[in-house]
Order: structure tokens, then C-alpha cells, then sequence
């Protein structure tokens, strides 16, 4: 008999289109087909309609939640149609859960959780078959809102069976540097320009490309502006992240960028945005990712001030602290002297992700 698995999807085919998400999901269809290849397995949009979703899921022998997004208000926003579902029965595992807590603030990461969602989480904490997370920082924030099943596994995307045996090398010429871009790309505009001025001018030799991992018109209009070349990766997910097959090193600012260099043990080092890349900073275990977040600013834009004071949106400007391309470099350039070697011994606990993601989402086959 054909079995039938769904897999509940993060990626915005409709949207941003971010590659990263398409990945997390594609990681997770390769795995449950690398045991049961004869297996049909649908994807479904976390916040589809629960009318077309219904007759996907039910009709599953088990649904698996790719990277579960957790945030303060996913009962309403990320996940709509979860609580729905979870009355359904279906026997369900999450894997590689993620956080994106708000680290650039002083106040309690946890305090914007709201009842509905610690609710829910608790309520698949109960009936999950499976529950892993990808970050120390998200499994933290699982213990801290009380739950017991999860488990630390990191990224699902780490596990690909074409790359687990490669390790990473020392002076390794850097002749290709992909860059990727920023989310929230109007604020981040200045630091893109400033980091790719830098990369140009440390390494001048070197072939640079601008990795878009989503829609950003604001990004690839910067690129041509510093004379750099731009491929939209997220135009083709089938494909796009092969333009990491042949670099030699990559810095930017995506998480999944940074995964799929470090998987193919190239050289990569991430500008932390938010907590998502707080996550992976804190858990890999060398020193390869520099903060660099959003916070509030004391200026009022007169704009901004214009549409408060009609009950629309609110005055504050968010900047960016101005010192976090500068960091970051002073990394790349002193792990260039050395050769890398920072990177020794990384794949080892890479090789781990992927093992224990494979078996986490193994154990839930029937």
C-alpha cells in the first residue's frame, strides 16, 4: 500500500520566497524518502486554509512540522489552522523548532508569549511523536515555557547525504565569496554596502556574487551600485543553492546561507540580525557569527511622527549598531592570515546534526 506522509511548510511559495524555508522543507522530504522512497509525501502551507489543508493531513499516515516557526502569537498568525488539526488526531512529530526571540531588547525574551500559544505548544508537547529544536536558544525557550519532550538536534538542514563526509580544509585560496543578503533590507541597506566594499577591498582578486535568498529589490539596486554582481538563488529552488558548491568562502547575513556553506564545509561567517541568528551563534561551536541587530533609536522620523500621531504605525526609527561589519571583517581578515583553521573540527559536530536529525525523523516512519 502507497503510504502518505504531508509535511507542513514554512516556505512562502507565494510570497518572499525565501529559499532558506524551501530547504528546511526539501531537507525534510529527502530524509523521510531516504527510507521510504516509494512514499508519496505533500507539502502544505503553515497558514493554509484549513478547508484545503484538511483533506491533505487527515488522509496522512503522519505529519511532520519542517522547523516549526514558534512564536509569541502562532496559534493566530504562523499556524492558524494548528489547534484544528492537533483535534484531528493524526499522529504528528515537529523537527528542528525555531525561535526568533527578541534579543536586541532587555526585557524578558519570553514575556510576548501569549496564553493561547503556550497552550498550544504545551498541547503538542504532549502529543508529538517527536519534538526537536535547532538552537540552544529555542530549546532554552522550550524548557523555559515548560516543556519537557524537546530535544536539541540542530538545523535539518545540515543533514544531506552528499556532503556528511567532507571536512573542512585549511588555506584554501579564496578565489569565489558569495554574499547574501539582508531581511529587512532598507535598514540594513548601508551595512550590506559596507561589508561588500570590504570583502572588494580584503579581497580584491576574488570573484564576489550577491546571493538574493528572497524577493529584495532594495538589495539587488545596492548591489549594482557597488559594482557587484547579483543571482537571484530564490528564482530557482531546485538549484539556486548549488551557487554555494563552488565558493570558498561566504559572509552575509541569511542563516540558511551560513548552513549550506558550512555543509559543504566552505568557509562562512553570519551578521546576526535577530534572535534566528542569535540561535546559531550560540549553538556552533566556534566563534564564526558577530550580533548585529535592529534596536530603537532616540530620533523621531518626521514621517514616521506623521502617521503615529493618525494611529498608524509608530515614530521610533530602528538602526543598526554601526560596528558589526567592522567586527565581523576583523574576524574574516585574521582567520585569512591564519588559514582558517578556526575551521578544524567543525564538520564533526555538523556530521552529529545530521545524524541525530536523521534519526528523530526516521523513528517517526511507519
Amino acid at each position: 500500500m502507497l503510504k502518505r506522509y504531508a509535511v507542513v511548510t514554512t516556505y512562502p511559495a507565494h510570497g518572499s520566497r525565501n529559499i532558506g524555508d524551501w530547504l528546511i522543507s526539501e531537507s525534510m522530504r529527502r530524509l523521510i524518502l531516504e527510507k521510504e522512497p516509494d512514499a508519496k509525501v505533500d507539502i502544505v502551507w503553515r497558514a493554509e486554509d484549513w478547508t484545503r489543508a484538511a483533506p491533505v493531513l487527515e488522509q496522512a499516515q503522519h505529519v511532520f512540522f519542517a522547523c516549526l516557526a514558534i512564536r509569541p502569537s502562532m496559534h493566530s498568525r504562523e499556524y492558524p489552522f494548528l489547534r484544528r488539526f492537533l483535534e484531528t488526531r493524526v499522529p504528528h512529530s515537529v523537527h528542528s523548532a525555531g525561535t526568533d526571540l527578541p534579543v536586541h531588547r532587555k526585557n524578558d525574551l519570553l514575556e510576548d508569549f501569549v496564553p493561547e500559544t503556550i497552550n498550544l505548544l504545551q498541547l503538542i508537547d504532549r502529543t508529538a511523536t517527536v519534538f526537536t529544536t535547532r538552537g540552544v536558544l529555542s530549546q532554552a525557550a522550550m524548557e523555559g515555557l515548560g516543556l519537557s519532550t524537546p530535544r536539541f538536534v540542530g538545523d535539518i538542514a545540515f543533514a544531506d547525504a552528499r556532503f556528511e563526509q567532507r571536512k573542512f580544509k585549511v588555506n584554501v585560496p579564496i578565489r569565489r565569496i558569495v554574499v547574501s543578503d539582508p531581511h529587512r533590507p532598507t535598514t540594513y541597506r548601508s551595512s550590506f554596502i559596507e561589508l561588500v566594499k570590504d570583502l572588494q577591498s580584503s579581497f580584491p582578486h576574488a570573484d564576489l556574487r550577491v546571493a538574493l535568498h528572497g524577493v529584495n529589490h532594495t538589495i539587488r539596486a545596492a548591489a549594482a551600485d557597488v559594482g557587484a554582481q547579483v543571482v537571484p538563488i530564490y528564482e530557482d529552488p531546485d538549484h539556486g543553492l548549488d551557487l554555494y558548491n563552488d565558493a570558498d568562502l561566504h559572509v552575509g547575513f541569511r542563516v540558511h546561507a551560513h548552513v549550506s556553506a558550512l555543509k559543504r564545509r566552505t568557509y562562512s561567517y553570519l551578521l546576526e540580525q535577530d534572535g534566528r541568528g542569535s540561535d546559531y551563534g550560540l549553538t556552533l561551536e566556534r566563534k564564526i557569527s558577530v550580533a548585529h541587530p535592529i534596536s530603537p533609536s532616540s530620533r523621531l522620523s518626521p514621517r514616521a511622527l506623521a502617521r503615529w500621531l493618525f494611529g498608524r504605525g509608530s515614530p521610533t526609527i530602528h538602526e543598526v549598531n554601526p560596528s558589526g561589519v567592522a567586527q565581523l571583517m576583523a574576524l574574516v581578515r585574521a582567520d585569512a592570515r591564519d588559514g582558517f583553521h578556526r575551521f578544524l573540527g567543525l564538520d564533526k559536530s555538523l556530521r552529529t546534526y545530521a545524524r541525530d536529525n536523521r534519526s528523530a525523523v526516521h523513528a517517526c516512519l511507519t
